[in-house]
C-alpha cells in the first residue's frame, strides 16, 4: 500500500497455495493480493514454457509437459493463465540458462507477464 500498488501477484514454482486471494485494507487504501502457481515441466532442460495462473483452485502440474493442455486445464478449472517471462535473457551473474517461452503455437492464454522481480537481475 505504501508503494501505491493496486495489486500484487505472488507465485511459486510448481507449488499451489490457495485461499489467499483478498483485498488488504488500511483505512480507505487497499491492495489486491493474488496468490497463484507458476508451472513448468521440470523434466525439460532448460526449463522453458513457464505459465502462471490463479483462480484454478487445483494443482495442474501434471499438465506441465504440454503447454496447451496446461492452459486449457487452467481455463477448464475457472482460472486465468499467463505466459511467464516470455523473453527473459539469462542472468549472466548466475550462469543460468535462457528460460524464455518457446511454444508460441498455444492459444487462449489470458495474458503475458511484462515484468517480475528477476527482470531487474537479468539486466545486470
Amino acid at each position: 500500500m505504501r508503494a501505491g500498488l493496486d495489486a500484487v501477484i505472488v507465485t511459486d514454482h510448481n507449488v499451489l497455495v490457495s485461499d489467499l486471494l483478498d483485498y488488504f485494507r488500511d483505512g480507505d487504501r487497499r491492495v489486491l493480493l493474488l496468490i497463484g502457481e507458476e508451472i513448468h515441466d521440470t523434466r525439460r532442460d532448460p526449463q522453458k514454457n513457464h505459465c502462471w495462473f490463479f483462480g484454478a483452485n487445483r494443482d495442474l502440474v501434471s499438465l506441465a509437459e504440454d503447454p496447451q493442455r496446461l492452459i486449457d486445464g487452467v481455463h477448464n478449472s475457472g482460472g486465468l493463465a499467463f505466459i511467464a517471462h516470455p523473453l527473459t535473457r539469462p542472468p549472466p551473474a548466475f550462469g543460468e540458462p535462457d528460460i524464455s517461452w518457446v511454444s508460441w503455437e498455444v492459444q487462449d492464454f489470458t495474458g503475458i507477464e511484462l515484468w517480475n522481480a528477476m527482470s531487474e537481475l537479468n539486466r545486470l
